[in-house]
């Protein structure tokens, strides 16, 4: 399915969410980056923490990434966009929500978060 941000999410980024999905384990989580050379949403990381302090451990500094994590009851979508990301990955990861969210069913609407103290918020209140 095209967008008009051009973006596609990959077979890998879609199976690992859709298991993350019907698995309904509370801590699991996907790390997507977007790739302007082939315009497609890629799986960086999947894996487990107990929370969102460990989860922040997960993100680097500087790269925009979609934070896909399951509190349990619930999943929630964050747009990880450092401030101190470089203008191009920012635009890129802005650029590829609409693509996230068309291509991957039953996502919820993206928070946008810039500083770790907000992913740690963000991720506690969906436990």
């Amino acid at each position: 399915m095209g967008t008009t941000s051009g973006f596609k999410v990959s077979s890998e980024a879609r199976d690992a969410y859709t298991q993350l999905k019907f698995n309904k384990k509370s801590g699991d989580y996907l790390l997507l980056s977007a790739n302007w050379g082939t315009n497609t949403i890629e799986l960086s990381e999947q894996g487990q923490v107990s929370g969102g302090v460990e989860l922040k451990g997960k993100v680097a500094e500087g790269k925009p990434l979609h934070v896909i994590y399951d509190g349990g009851q619930r999943i929630a979508h964050i747009v990880w966009s450092p401030d101190d990301a470089p203008a191009r990955d920012k635009m890129g990861i802005s650029a590829s929500v609409e693509a996230i969210q068309n291509q991957l069913e039953g996502l919820p609407a993206p928070k946008h978060i810039s500083s770790g103290d907000e992913l740690v918020t963000a991720i506690n209140e969906v436990k």
